[in-house]
């Protein structure tokens, strides 16, 4: 069988492309992913050789949930709060492109929304197929 490899980060400005990242979050993520690989017993000596962790394919696509790597990044990216309203209050991880239009778990398609703006999204969009 052959392993695919994830490519090599080398730098914080492919964070910020890859993950939507500030740089002040992409300290954060940084940090996270160090301590992660830390507690696992990884020897990291230089961060800008470290890789990100590979995500298992079929779970990837199989999953109606995105994993927990993807949350992590995603509430780092959007600072633990809602990003329709601010409110950090009944957060659950939100599909922009839901899962039955082709959208995926990806970082990218996923975002933090309070049950409020959840409700008032989901009106707006059936407002306006009909």
């Amino acid at each position: 069988m052959v392993s695919k490899k994830c490519p090599t980060v080398r730098s914080s400005t492919d964070y910020y492309r890859l993950f939507d990242l500030s740089y002040d979050q992409i300290d954060k993520f940084k940090e996270y992913f160090v301590h992660k690989a830390l507690e696992s017993g990884a020897d990291i000596t230089d961060l800008d050789t470290a890789k990100v962790p590979d995500l298992d394919d079929t779970d990837y696509l199989l999953r109606r949930n995105p994993s927990q790597q993807v949350k992590d990044v995603v509430w780092i990216r959007d600072n633990g709060q809602c990003t329709g309203c601010g409110s950090t209050k009944n957060l659950e991880y939100h599909h922009i492109i839901p899962l039955s239009k082709g959208g995926s778990n990806s970082v990218r398609n996923v975002r933090l929304m309070c049950q409020t703006c959840i409700k008032q999204k989901s009106l707006t969009t059936d407002n306006n197929q009909t």
